[in-house]
């Protein structure tokens, strides 16, 4: 039976099944992607956009940090004691 064995391959590797509804827009662009062959499915094109999505927010955040650092808004030194400086609020000393 092919099709169990699918299911539990599928349920092997911690995959979730999730419906979104787009435009025409982006259903005639998706189309446009597997018809050039640069996607198989609508779902690896939807994952593929997903991932970078991801890396886009990691940059994003990764440049966030970066200004923080160039404007002395870091931490340092012993942990225990930021933590108690942190949850005291003051955060001056």
């Amino acid at each position: 039976m092919p099709g169990f064995a699918v299911i539990k391959q599928i349920m092997s590797v911690n995959l979730y099944i999730t419906s979104i509804f787009i435009d025409r827009e982006l259903e005639d662009f998706i189309a446009k992607m597997i018809k050039s062959k640069k996607a198989e499915t609508k779902a690896q094109i939807v994952r593929m956009a997903l991932k970078l999505l991801k890396e886009k927010e990691a940059l994003k955040d990764l440049a966030e940090a970066q200004i923080d650092v160039v404007k002395g808004r870091v931490y340092k030194g012993d942990l225990k004691k930021l933590l108690q400086t942190v949850k005291s609020g003051n955060h001056n000393t």
